[in-house]
């Protein structure tokens, strides 16, 4: 699998496994990490922690949400 040059959307990014994977993913410069989560703060967080991460607060089960997402 190859782990550089790609755009990368992490589920749940904002704490726990998905943080720790939006961090591992963005050490490679040339990744593109978008965390999705449901609580605007905690995804912010992450950002802080790393600016190239882009977050953006969604539910996924919501199809409005869903749609947002894909665009």
């Amino acid at each position: 699998m190859n782990l550089v040059d790609n755009t990368i959307l992490v589920t749940g990014g904002g704490s726990g496994i998905g943080s720790a994977l939006a961090k591992a993913f963005a050490l490679h410069s040339s990744n593109r990490v978008i965390v999705c989560g449901r609580n605007p703060q905690k995804l912010e967080i992450v950002r802080k922690d790393n600016p190239a991460i882009i977050p953006l607060s969604c539910d996924i089960a919501s199809d409005r949400d869903q749609e947002r997402l894909a665009e």
